[in-house]
């Protein structure tokens, strides 16, 4: 059976920003009831009393998010070293037979330089290319004959080190990227491994987000 708290804390699962910031006392309850009062009454098929829905909506914010915050701030403080590095490319081509045999052949090609960047994502649809600018028309030229579908530069992409227990940590990268979102940082890419992970963002912003992500980790 549906309750006013179930309806509620449904809602305000869909809207995290504003959960937090209701946890943070930034959030006026009475006005915030009266804007859910339409979908609880919905949802609960009769009328409820506005008293009972800001009641619901005090209870809930006091509870996991206030506790999965501090979790997080701790996880977040042990976050390891940050690596940025610039002029980069990034290709986006339509994925086909021979997309595959063009990566290993990229990456015979330039298997002398140890001073680069290069990276490749596979979607169901498209696949993407990140390298160094300096072998960008290498990449032009093993990739010829693919369809390319977009082509971003110049960028940098910077890299955090995470502690090894990051997978059972909740919201991790929820909390990055909204950090990351409130500075109007925009992300272009994302790779991510077991134990790091990389963002790719448009060269004038990195300087931005490398800060963004040191004071996250001081807490």
């Amino acid at each position: 059976m549906q309750t006013i708290a179930n309806i509620i804390e449904n809602v305000l699962m869909q809207y995290p920003f504003l959960w937090e910031n209701l946890s943070d006392g930034l959030v006026n309850t009475s006005a915030l009831a009266r804007m859910m009062m339409p979908a609880v009454e919905r949802e609960m098929g009769r009328p409820v009393k506005e008293a009972a829905v800001m009641m619901a909506i005090r209870r809930l914010s006091v509870q996991s998010p206030a506790m999965m915050q501090s979790r997080l701030n701790q996880f977040l403080r042990s976050l390891g070293d940050i690596t940025v590095r610039s002029n980069l490319d990034d290709f986006t081509f339509r994925n086909s037979y021979t997309l595959a045999q063009n990566q290993a052949r990229l990456l015979q090609e330039v298997s002398a330089r140890h001073d680069l960047f290069i990276t490749f994502a596979q979607g169901v649809n498209e696949s993407t290319v990140i390298a160094s600018t300096s072998i960008r028309e290498v990449v032009e030229q093993v990739f010829n004959g693919e369809e390319l579908l977009h082509h971003v530069s110049p960028l940098s992409s910077l890299t955090v080190r995470l502690p090894s227990q990051n997978m059972a940590v909740i919201g991790l990268y929820y909390q990055i990227f909204r950090s990351l979102a409130w500075y109007g940082i925009n992300i272009v890419e994302v790779i991510s491994t077991a134990n790091e992970f990389t963002l790719i963002l448009l060269e004038d912003q990195v300087d931005k987000a490398f800060r963004v992500i040191k004071d996250m980790k001081k807490g």
